[in-house]
């Protein structure tokens, strides 16, 4: 059974950002400790509304970015860590001096091939230090 402290740290860790500031909530009111069984979820509330102005005011600093897809020609794709498309488009235009075509979300639990095994957009990010980023290009056959 996983307890408060190794919930906390996966929500962190994966930027399960609502998570994390529910679980902060939680603690900072005493209604659990670190150490207590994720059982006790099952017996207390959060203050939805105070847990949702920390997280859209991102109150941990927990780590934002999404993955966008921007088509730059019928047949190429630049994947791009962002906060938001406006931003995935800016930092194409201005590192790339190209204009792309759309912008498209995807899931940080999309999964790609990369070398021979598949992983997610989620494990990709843990290698980035700094956003945006460029993931990488696909082109299609």
């Amino acid at each position: 059974m996983s307890t408060i402290r190794e919930l906390f740290e996966e929500a962190v860790q994966n930027d399960y950002s609502y998570t994390a500031h529910s679980l902060y909530y939680l603690l900072r009111e005493g209604l659990v400790s670190p150490n207590d069984s994720q059982t006790i979820l099952n017996h207390v509330q959060v203050d939805t509304h105070l847990v949702g102005e920390w997280t859209q005011q991102n109150y941990l600093c927990i780590s934002v970015e999404k993955v966008y897809a921007l088509k730059l020609t019928d047949d190429e794709f630049v994947f791009v860590f962002a906060k938001n498309p406006k931003q995935a488009v800016d930092f194409i235009q201005k590192s790339w001096k190209v204009s792309p075509r759309n912008c498209c979300e995807y899931s940080l639990d999309f999964s790609i091939m990369r070398g021979i095994e598949f992983v997610s957009f989620r494990e990709i990010k843990k290698d980035y230090l700094t956003f945006p980023a460029v993931i990488g290009v696909y082109k299609r056959e």
